[in-house]
């Protein structure tokens, strides 16, 4: 059931130590996550592929895909920080933290491969039921035998057969499981129709042994804010079903996580542009992850 894949790594390493850190993360030929944390300045381009099609069926178009070209400044990026050892993004609002458990949050759209190569999950935790975030595909890729699913009662109806162990949780509740603590709290839309209050959608305030973690769900800048407080906040950028940059620079300055992650960019909807523009405008220092692919390195 425990896990722990990776090393430690003090804040201000060096590039090379950073590349190893990338090799304890994953095997050979494996793309890392971390943004690239090179000292030289240079521009680094990197080709993501997006998928095509409709993300959610509950919406008439949900958002075009299209392939983009991320232009990735080395001297944008912030450098390695032992905070955020362990959080890897693995696209929209998807990320796996690894600390004594592995525990993914709205895992989506995950290549088997990938999936073959990252480990079993002990806890899953499912902000909504829309198709971008409540994935039983990626799901069932990802569980084993002991994993326990935290969500809301909408995506009961559709959980894989391999979940043997689910909880339910609302806005305001709060669960020990496996030793940690996670704390449901409210992600809605204020005037859009696209997560309103009234379904209970969440976010999750994961309480670690020496951390704790803020994943926003899908939501906007909402007054429930000024009551969270988290160590590292993850937060959606994309605008239109959720908070724009600028909004979600508001959420972190409001919130004082003391790193803040950019999300829900670079898939379905939100560009690097914003993840930029995020950083620039917060008073809280930022950290961009890169995207963990199934993609084989040549």
């Amino acid at each position: 059931m425990r896990t722990r894949m990776h090393t430690g790594v003090s804040s201000g390493v060096a590039a090379l130590a950073f590349l190893a850190l990338c090799l304890c993360h994953f095997p050979a030929g494996y793309d890392c996550a971390f943004a690239d944390t090179g000292a030289s300045g240079t521009s680094v381009t990197i080709v993501a592929q997006l998928d095509e099609g409709d993300i959610d069926e509950s919406f008439e178009t949900y958002g075009d895909d299209s392939d983009e070209i991320f232009e990735y400044d080395e001297a944008l990026m912030a450098p390695l920080d032992s905070l955020v050892e362990g959080i890897q993004w693995l696209g929209h609002a998807s990320f796996l933290i690894e600390d004594d458990l592995s525990i993914y949050i709205d895992p989506y759209d995950i290549p088997e491969e990938l999936a073959e190569a990252l480990p079993r999950a002990d806890i899953i935790l499912v902000t909504h039921d829309h198709a971008d975030h409540f994935s039983p595909e990626s799901i069932e890729m990802l569980s084993g035998p002991s994993t326990v699913l935290i969500s809301i009662e909408a995506v009961t109806k559709d959980l894989p057969g391999v979940i043997k162990h689910f909880h339910t949780i609302a806005p305001g509740d709060t669960l020990e499981v496996e030793g940690i603590t996670v704390e449901a709290v409210p992600a809605y839309n204020i005037e859009e129709k696209f997560h309103p209050k009234d379904k209970g959608y969440v976010g999750f305030i994961i309480n670690l042994r020496d951390r704790t973690i803020y994943h926003a769900g899908d939501t906007d800048l909402i007054p429930e804010m000024k009551r969270i407080s988290a160590d590292i906040a993850l937060l959606p950028v994309g605008g239109k079903y959720t908070m724009d940059a600028a909004e979600a620079a508001e959420a972190a300055d409001t919130i004082k996580p003391e790193v803040a992650i950019p999300m829900h960019w670079g898939k379905i909807i939100g560009t690097w542009e914003d993840a930029k523009e995020f950083q620039a405008r917060c008073e809280t220092r930022v950290i961009v992850l890169k995207e963990v692919t199934g993609k084989k390195a040549k």
